[in-house]
């Protein structure tokens, strides 16, 4: 069904957005790529058919993942890969929040904030499956950026396998009754605390996690969601 408005015509009516300091340049570019999605700024193919004759021209697409005409496609061959991966294990579905008093940084530092969420939440993984498990863990990820109000909000969704590899070749279990993971509570220390411990390695971030901001990461509870889903790894991909 083929939307009554599209969310290039919106920013194509509504252009303050090119000129405003409150979209950063990344964001420019995304949102310039959906304006000529599938338009003659971005050329044409040709497709024949060999047994009709028809000939269909058609405008090529700008492949952005952010862009609602093309992520579909994208997505849905995300997905058949993901799924493809998936072991015949239990899984769970853990989130990784970080607060909002860092949000200045992922805004001001994005690549290195980022990095370092990546960072932290597979070191706090793989750190509990050696300890808890003496094996090795695995897991695939998926940034959020915002949230559901749609105001910035960097958490990662993992699909985790509920159990590790031990010395490559026997599968240990991470809970005997498959409800939790590990303990939420330890879980959002140690990601609190790897987190931390990677702004202040870095040269551009140290200086600035201090005073209030630094009182406000440690007097918070930071919150990891680790249960296990209902219908399995499969639909936490979807």
């Amino acid at each position: 069904m083929q939307p009554k408005i599209e969310i290039a015509q919106i920013l194509n009516q509504q252009q303050f957005w090119r000129e405003s300091t409150q979209f950063l340049a990344r964001q420019k570019y995304d949102l310039h790529a959906m304006t000529i999605c599938r338009t003659a700024k971005l050329g044409r193919h040709i497709d024949h058919c060999e047994k009709c004759k028809e000939v269909r021209i058609s405008y090529n697409s700008c492949r952005n993942r952010n862009c609602p005409k093309c992520q579909a496609t994208y997505r849905e061959k995300w997905i058949l890969k993901r799924e493809e991966e998936v072991l015949d294990v239990p899984y769970f579905h853990t989130v990784f929040t970080v607060p909002h008093h860092l949000n200045f940084l992922f805004l001001k530092y994005p690549k290195e904030m980022y990095d370092l969420l990546f960072f932290a939440a597979w070191e706090n993984i793989k750190t509990f499956g050696r300890v808890s498990l003496q094996g090795e863990m695995g897991m695939i990820t998926v940034l959020h950026t915002w949230g559901q109000n749609l105001t910035l909000h960097p958490h990662l969704h993992c699909i985790i396998p509920g159990g590790a590899l031990c010395n490559g070749k026997h599968w240990k279990c991470s809970d005997k009754t498959g409800k939790y993971l590990f303990p939420a509570k330890g879980l959002a220390k140690m990601f609190r605390a790897k987190l931390i411990q990677g702004i202040r390695k870095n040269e551009l971030l140290r200086t600035i996690l201090e005073g209030e901001v630094a009182r406000n990461c440690f007097e918070n509870e930071w919150v990891v969601y680790a249960k296990r889903p209902f219908g399995g790894a499969k639909q936490i991909i979807q």
